[in-house]
């Protein structure tokens, strides 16, 4: 996928939903203030972007989202209905 068809998919994605709090995550005895929560998105009505975007969300388990994923940080539970 080129960069303009990351970018449209990020456009055509939408939230519809969230229920967000921050909560603190420790490295090495320091906190780092990240966030908590669930969110509800809305796939795009277009079959390749919303495979696309499918795809990257069940591989977000394993990749995790964000900053600081090699540290542990950025995990997520996916649920797709």
């Amino acid at each position: 996928m080129s960069l303009d068809g990351i970018l449209a998919l990020g456009d055509a994605v939408q939230i519809r939903q969230y229920a967000l709090y921050t909560a603190p995550f420790f490295i090495k005895e320091t906190p780092i203030i990240g966030y908590m929560g669930t969110m509800e998105l809305q796939f795009p009505n277009d079959r390749t972007q919303a495979g696309y975007a499918r795809l990257l969300l069940e591989l977000a388990p394993y990749l995790g989202i964000g900053a600081k994923t090699s540290l542990g940080a950025g995990g997520v539970t996916v649920k797709i209905s």
